[in-house]
């Protein structure tokens, strides 16, 4: 049974100039002691690492990310018009408005 709880993975490994690392991540009991894992550093930082077994954890991040930013923007976009569209008065109600609003004009005119 694999643990749940985090634990430091460490490892050794050799880089392209043949300098040897050692160094530690957190894991989940993903990997067993021995077993041999894949990974990916920068020649400029080795103590960087990270197991290939994460990477997609980045894509999958950057996707949700896009995916909410594509959501809340069309929303931006549709929403108003959902609410103008509720909101909108007919062509009949603006000319009855504007009739009533003349005949208030006039009454108030002719009363002065």
């Amino acid at each position: 049974m694999r643990s749940v709880f985090p634990y430091a993975v460490t490892y050794t490994f050799t880089d392209q100039t043949g300098n040897k690392h050692n160094n530690f991540f957190n894991s989940t009991g993903r990997y067993k002691i021995g077993e041999a894992i894949d990974i990916f550093y920068l020649p400029d930082h080795p103590k960087e690492v990270m197991p290939r077994s994460n990477m997609w954890i980045y894509p999958l991040y950057f996707s949700i990310c896009g995916m909410l930013i594509l959501v809340l923007s069309a929303l931006h976009k549709v929403v108003p018009l959902w609410i103008n569209e509720e909101n909108r008065a007919s062509k009949e109600d603006l000319t009855d408005y504007a009739r009533r609003s003349k005949m208030a004009y006039d009454r108030s005119q002719n009363t002065g």
